[in-house]
């Protein structure tokens, strides 16, 4: 069962999203949580898998996103189909953002690990970082990532006519 935790503040788009995801068999909305403090205190208390936020909600920013994802919780955003939007949602580090006009698709969004095949220099997942000089001099750790995607690199995807995968650690 995924549970999903909803932060819409009443936005309009607020009740197909949960006639959508009631809809689904195997997915069940916890809570519409009246803010994303209200979500982070549901997620961190490990009662969320995903959550469904306004991409303009108040409070919803890279260590809100980082907080929930600490917690296993994938975060999907649901805004505008607009270079703005997708800028917004690749500097909070959202999962996946779903535009108003595509909202049948929230549900794949939510229960797929999302890809950005666009993405020109993937993190190298096994790379070995050289400690330096000192005792522990020679030897070398593993900095595997997380697999989600760097600042720098080209964005989230917006979910449209399929969904696209992000490997998640």
């Amino acid at each position: 069962m995924l549970v999903v935790v909803v932060v819409a503040a009443g936005a309009a788009w607020e009740s197909p999203v949960l006639e959508q995801i009631g809809a689904r068999r195997g997915m069940v909305v916890l809570k519409r949580c009246v803010d994303v403090d209200e979500a982070l205190a549901t997620s961190t208390a490990g009662q969320a898998d995903a959550a469904v936020i306004a991409l303009d909600a108040p409070g919803l920013d890279p260590t809100a996103v980082e907080v929930l994802h600490r917690h296993d919780v994938r975060v999907v955003a649901v805004g505008r189909d607009d270079d703005d939007a997708r800028t917004r949602a690749a500097r909070v580090g959202v999962d996946a953002l779903v535009a108003y006009d595509d909202l049948e698709l929230l549900p794949d969004a939510l229960e797929t690990e999302v890809v950005d095949r666009d993405v020109e220099d993937p993190p190298d997942l096994d790379a070995d970082l050289d400690l330096g000089a000192g005792p522990t001099s020679g030897r070398r750790r593993s900095t595997a990532r997380t697999g989600r995607p760097t600042e720098r690199q080209a964005g989230v995807p917006t979910v449209r006519a399929a969904v696209r995968f992000h490997p998640r650690a």
